[in-house]
């Protein structure tokens, strides 16, 4: 991943301008974000007349997202894993990034329950607040896709 990117990540992690989005498995419901969700906004933000989020609507649904009360948003056409533009744009050597923090621990955004990326996870276990995320992300190195 690009070191200067991966900072503007950690450093959009810790700000605060980013509600977590820790119940649905979308890049971005409403206000609230997931880690990589936040990552895709960051890209947007370099670019904001030529990149946006746009409401999803419902060919970019599945059936059970389209049973929620909540509003997913795309971003270059995908809801749920990041869009091939951002892949590129970070560094990332996929939509799907697998971190090594050291010491056989992995941080990954698609565990074995879920083929979503959003999702962040380290052994197995969710992260459900930003803290743990940037705190872990900042001297992580990424090392492939899953």
């Amino acid at each position: 991943m690009n070191p200067r990117i991966q900072q503007q990540w950690v450093d959009a992690l810790r700000s605060g301008r980013y509600p977590i989005n820790a119940k649905h498995p979308v890049l971005r419901t409403g206000r609230r974000f997931c880690g990589l969700g936040v990552l895709a906004d960051l890209w947007i933000r370099e670019d904001p007349y030529h990149r946006q989020w746009d409401k999803a609507n419902a060919r970019d649904l599945s059936i059970n997202q389209t049973r929620q009360r909540y509003t997913p948003y795309t971003v270059a056409g995908e809801i749920s894993i990041l869009p091939q533009a951002v892949v590129e744009w970070a560094g990332l050597r996929g939509p799907n990034p697998l971190f090594d923090l050291g010491r056989r621990v992995l941080l990954n955004f698609a565990g074995p329950e879920t083929q979503v990326a959003c999702v962040p996870q380290m052994m197995n276990r969710v992260i459900v607040n930003w803290e743990p995320l940037y705190s872990l992300l900042e001297g992580a190195r990424e090392i492939r896709n899953v």
